[in-house]
């Protein structure tokens, strides 16, 4: 009788196993989905928009090719900045005046440019420019 009863114990417990893991991996793919949501509108609201994964990986590689020992986070602020001025290498490598000298600034600058391109011009209030010069439209007053 012992034996039956521990038996149905452990069944009881394995259910209550595969319970736990079914809900844990709900929990786990809802973070999931959750932070891929979360990613997609900070990229839309940021200058990434413009990059795509091919253009991203060789900025990031030729970043690491560059020989001021870059960290990856630095290289991954300096991407998703979309570096375009001395400042913005300032504002993403830390100690900067220290590690790189005035034309490794510039070098990381032209490697951003070389990689992402420069991106659309855009006026006052944050409406991008065509590059005749023209103004591109505004889809919120379009409708």
């Amino acid at each position: 009788m012992k034996k039956q009863d521990e038996a149905d114990g452990s069944a009881e417990e394995t259910a209550g196993a595969k319970i736990a893991n079914v809900r844990r991996k709900h929990a786990q793919d809802y973070q999931r989905k959750e932070l891929y949501r979360n990613t997609m509108r900070y990229f839309e609201a940021t200058p990434t928009p413009h990059h795509t994964t091919v253009k991203t990986q060789k900025a990031l590689q030729a970043l690491g090719r560059l020989p001021y020992a870059l960290t990856s986070s630095e290289k991954l602020q300096l991407v998703n900045l979309h570096a375009s001025a001395e400042v913005d290498v300032h504002v993403a490598v830390e100690e900067c005046e220290d590690r790189i000298p005035e034309e490794g600034t510039a070098a990381i600058l032209g490697c951003i440019q070389t990689h992402l391109g420069s991106l659309p011009d855009a006026d006052e209030d944050g409406h991008e420019k065509e590059a005749n010069g023209g103004e591109a439209m505004d889809v919120d007053a379009a409708s």
